[in-house]
C-alpha cells in the first residue's frame, strides 16, 4: 500500500560515493597541478635553452668580429710594412744613386785637373815629379797643386776620394801651409776651410800627432785648442 510504504535511504553508501567522488577530484586536481608544474618547468627549461643558445650565438659573432678586427689590423700593419720597407729601399737606391752620380762627376773634374797638370788621376797619392834642379827633383801632388790655386771645390773632391791632407811636397809643405803662403785677403779661406774640416774627426790626440809631424804647427794649435786638448798628449 502506496500509502503505508517507505524509503529507506543508505546513508553509508551515500557518504562512500561523496567520498569517492572527492577523491576522484582531488586526484584530478593533483593531476593538473602536476601538469601545471611539468608545463612550466618545460617551458623554463625551453627559455634558458633559447638564452643559452642565443649566447652562444653571441659570443661567437663577437668573437668573430673580434678576429675580423685583428685580421684587418694584422694586414694594415703588414702594408704599413711593406709601404715603408718599398720606400726606405728607394730612399736606399736613390741616394746610391745619387752618390753613383756625384762620385762619377767628382771624378771626370778630376781626371780632368790631373790630366791638365800632369798628375795621375788613378792613384792621387802618386806625386807628380818634375825635373831636376840644382836642389834635386821637386814633387808635388795633385791636392797640392789644387790648394795652392785655391780651387775649394776640387780641394774637397779629392778629399772625397781619398787624398791625404797630410801630403807634402818636395819642400815639406802640406797643402794648408801652401794655401796659407798663397792667401791674400781671404782668396784661400775657402780652400782653408775644407783642409781644417778634413782633420776634425777620428782620434784626435793621433791626429794632432800627425799634424805636428807634418810640419803644420799653426793647424796644430787650433785643432787642439778646438777641442780642449792639451798639447802635453803630443810629446
Amino acid at each position: 500500500n502506496p500509502a503505508t510504504d517507505s524509503i529507506r535511504v543508505d546513508t553509508s553508501a551515500i557518504a562512500a560515493l561523496e567520498a569517492a567522488r572527492l577523491e576522484q577530484e582531488t586526484e584530478a586536481g593533483r593531476l593538473r597541478a602536476e601538469e601545471e608544474q611539468r608545463m612550466l618547468e618545460a617551458e623554463a627549461a625551453e627559455r634558458a635553452r633559447l638564452e643559452e643558445e642565443e649566447r652562444r650565438l653571441r659570443e661567437e659573432e663577437e668573437a668573430r668580429e673580434q678576429a675580423r678586427l685583428a685580421e684587418e689590423a694584422r694586414l694594415r700593419e703588414e702594408e704599413q710594412l711593406r709601404q715603408e720597407r718599398e720606400e726606405e729601399a728607394r730612399r736606399i737606391e736613390a741616394e746610391r744613386l745619387r752618390e753613383e752620380q756625384a762620385r762619377r762627376e767628382r771624378q771626370d773634374a778630376i781626371n780632368a785637373f790631373c790630366t791638365r797638370y800632369g798628375f795621375n788621376p788613378d792613384n792621387l797619392d802618386e806625386p807628380r815629379k818634375n825635373s831636376c834642379t840644382v836642389f834635386g827633383a821637386t814633387k808635388t801632388y795633385a791636392l797640392l797643386q789644387a790648394a795652392e790655386e785655391g780651387d775649394a771645390k776640387m780641394v774637397e773632391m779629392m778629399l772625397e776620394e781619398g787624398a791625404s791632407p797630410l801630403q807634402q811636397n818636395s819642400s815639406k809643405k802640406t797643402a794648408v801651409q801652401l794655401a796659407e803662403k798663397k792667401n791674400k785677403q781671404g782668396s784661400h779661406n775657402a780652400v782653408l776651410q775644407v783642409l781644417r774640416n778634413s782633420t776634425a774627426g777620428g782620434d784626435e790626440p793621433q791626429r794632432c800627432m800627425e799634424l805636428a809631424t807634418a810640419g803644420i804647427p799653426a793647424l796644430v794649435g787650433k785643432f787642439a785648442s778646438n777641442r780642449g786638448l792639451s798639447f802635453a798628449l803630443l810629446k
